[in-house]
Order: C-alpha cells, then sequence, then structure tokens
C-alpha cells in the first residue's frame, strides 16, 4: 500500500470537484474540447484528446505530489 499515492489521488479527486466550479477553468476547456471536435480531423481528435488528458493528469498528480512534500518541510521548520 502506497499511501502517498493514495493522498495524491484523494486530493486529486477534491481538485477536481473545485476546478469543476472554475469559470476560467472550464472556459478553458470548453475552448480546446471544441477545437479538437471542430478543427482536427476526426481520427486524430480521439487521439489529441486522450493525450491531453494524460498530461493534464501527470501535471496535477505532480503539483499534488509537490504541494504535499513542500507542506511537509513548510512544517518541519515551522516545528524546529
Amino acid at each position: 500500500m502506497d499511501i502517498l499515492k493514495d493522498i495524491v489521488e484523494h486530493i486529486r479527486l477534491d481538485f477536481d470537484q473545485t476546478l469543476l466550479v472554475d469559470e476560467e477553468y472550464t472556459n478553458a476547456e470548453e475552448r480546446l474540447h471544441n477545437f479538437i471536435e471542430n478543427e482536427l480531423p476526426p481520427e486524430k481528435s480521439h487521439e489529441i484528446d486522450s493525450l491531453v488528458n494524460d498530461v493534464t493528469n501527470a501535471m496535477f498528480h505532480a503539483a499534488i505530489l509537490y504541494g504535499i512534500k513542500y507542506g511537509a518541510r513548510l512544517t518541519t521548520e515551522l516545528l524546529e
């Protein structure tokens, strides 16, 4: 059991909920998906959509992991 992986996943799910109500994010996501659907050939639209999702998920995971580690370092320094 990888507790850090579980924590990252829990935070990611919570963060996803935050993004879904963020107007700037939802507008950008809508523009991206409209571009993918309307400007790319159908045989490529699924592939690019999948790649964008993979990159986004990897970025979220890395950012969340960084935040956890940064918070731990900050807590350690404050306790010294």
